[in-house]
């Protein structure tokens, strides 16, 4: 089979099993607002993060191989799951290049690697709760709005012969190993009764 074939079946796969077990958690999510929902919501995004990285070893993709359709389509779930999550998408490829997504609310600070990721000001998105969608812009002060910005990196640290990535949000760094493979870093975060709650893979 072709690359490109093999490619269109990968997104295709992907987009069934994104959509599908983010629907079963969708159902519980909508009903429990405690930690535990949260928590469970970001097993079946790592889980199926693990899922579309395996297919690609197993049917021997190689390295390059764009995911940048699964990103975009993961993001868009994670947001239409729980408008309330804040996120970053990180992917890295075999060459260290990273792309950021940052899913995080226009005030607070986000960097990767010391550089500032910065979410549009004039944010323009949809916000679905309960089955109904609205469309929102920056003057909405009562929903949240969708704030992302994709931004190519090439800088990585190297400390003691380890890669590692950095991630700074509002003073707090969090470091996660580079592989040197394809590799999805998703970084979420959900306040819930006052308290704050911190899942990544």
């Amino acid at each position: 089979m072709k690359k490109s074939g093999q490619f269109f079946l990968l997104a295709a796969v992907i987009i069934s099993a994104v959509v599908i077990s983010l629907g079963v958690t969708t159902n519980r999510a909508m009903v429990n607002e405690e930690p535990d929902s949260f928590y469970d919501f970001s097993y079946e995004v790592q889980r199926e993060i693990g899922a579309v990285l395996d297919y690609g070893v197993y049917t021997d993709f190689e390295d390059d191989v764009n995911l940048s359709v699964f990103v975009d389509l993961l993001s868009d779930e994670i947001f239409e799951e729980d408008v309330d999550t804040e996120f970053i998408i990180i992917h890295i490829n075999d060459s260290d290049d990273m792309s950021v997504q940052n899913h995080f609310s226009v005030e607070k600070e986000v960097r990767v690697e010391g550089e500032l990721i910065e979410a549009p000001m004039d944010a323009l998105s949809d916000v679905c709760q309960g089955g109904s969608c609205k469309k929102v812009e920056k003057k909405d002060k009562d929903v949240k709005i969708k704030v992302v910005k994709d931004k190519k990196l090439d800088k990585v640290i190297e400390e003691d012969h380890e890669k590692e990535v950095e991630i700074e949000i509002e003073g707090v760094d969090y470091y996660f190993p580079i592989t040197g493979h394809n590799q999805i870093i998703v970084f979420m975060t959900k306040d819930v009764n006052g308290d704050r709650h911190v899942a990544a893979n």
